[in-house]
């Protein structure tokens, strides 16, 4: 029996060989229940495809046998069964008398009428060395990445050290980017790849991507204030940049008692919001202006100014104040 620790192998990680192979009891990148999906699944290519009894499993796939072993349960089909449970690409049926195995892109869709998910990512994003270039071509990293599922297609842009990967299933990505090291990269030929979770597009870019807003501004939008137009400035196209989402000055409508969302909220018995003579709905930064605003980030209960000084004087007029009512403290800052 091996143990396996979960650091990274220090000779695997120059090249991607090990003297050890897979007796090294250190990771080469997969953890153990990676490890048991591909020796099944080249057990099952072996098999050309065909269904395979469960039971017959563990006496052909040395890992799978190992983590039984580790677990104290060989021998227990119930337990056996929960641990294929977990894997990404491989399905499992039951007929009138025993269970079975079967690689998950070949499995008739009587067997599993829900074999492809389409609302998961099937691609993965992929980066290499400018020195791998000539290395890691198209061919090359489809050849690899065969390893681990079905692939569909290998996208290199011409002279750029990125690709994309894009597999039949995507139990596929599921395993590569859940059950492998992410510390360990990825070795074609000798040449370092490292394997990213893919993003598309229009998540990169929301103010450019959006449909039509939601109640709360749409899918990546700042919620307006109360009475505020859903989602963009009142008459912009439906779906506009979310930056006019974040502008408090031209997105809110009429502010709420607390001075609506974005706002500071305003001191008691201060001006709703603004500044007197200024409409409903004003810019933000004059919400943050104690000085033009009313009371918003002063002391309660001290007065809010300097006598003859407008009302909504600085906040510094008010730690003044307080300096002056106590005279035995010489902490305070006073002017000269």
């Amino acid at each position: 029996m091996v143990w396996r620790s979960d650091q990274p192998c220090r000779f695997y990680m120059i090249d991607g060989s090990c003297k050890y192979g897979s007796d090294c009891w250190f990771s080469h990148g997969l953890d153990s229940f990676g490890r048991i999906e591909i020796q099944i699944r080249v057990f099952l290519h072996m098999m050309h495809g065909f269904p395979v009894p469960v039971v017959d499993l563990p006496r052909n796939c040395s890992e799978l046998h190992i983590k039984l072993l580790q677990d104290g349960q060989d021998g227990n089909p119930d337990h056996l069964l929960s641990l294929l449970w977990r894997l990404h690409t491989i399905y499992l049926f039951h007929d009138s008398f025993q269970w079975y195995v079967i690689l998950l892109e070949v499995a008739p869709p009587a067997y599993n009428p829900n074999v492809m998910d389409f609302n998961s990512e099937t691609r993965i994003y992929i980066t290499f060395s400018a020195q791998s270039r000539e290395i890691c071509t198209e061919s090359k990293v489809h050849s690899y990445f065969s390893n681990f599922g079905s692939v569909v297609s290998v996208t290199i842009p011409h002279g750029r050290s990125y690709g994309f990967v894009r597999f039949m299933l995507p139990g596929t990505v599921r395993l590569l980017l859940s059950n492998w090291n992410p510390e360990v990269p990825h070795f074609i030929s000798g040449a370092r790849l490292h394997v990213d979770r893919y993003i598309p597009y229009y998540l990169w870019n929301p103010a450019e991507n959006h449909g039509p807003n939601g109640l709360d501004g749409g899918p990546g939008h700042v919620p307006n204030a109360l009475g505020g137009v859903p989602g963009q400035e009142p008459g912009a196209p439906d779906g506009n940049a979310a930056q006019q989402d974040m502008n408090p000055a031209g997105n809110h409508g009429l502010n709420g008692p607390g001075g609506g969302l974005g706002h500071v909220p305003n001191a008691p018995v201060a001006v709703p919001d603004d500044v007197l003579g200024v409409l409903d709905g004003d810019a933000a930064e004059q919400d943050m202006n104690p000085a033009g605003n009313g009371v918003a980030g002063q002391v309660p209960g001290v007065p809010d100014e300097v006598p003859g000084v407008p009302d909504g004087g600085a906040a510094q007029q008010d730690m003044d104040e307080i300096a002056a009512a106590l005279p035995d403290v010489d902490c305070f800052y006073k002017e000269a």
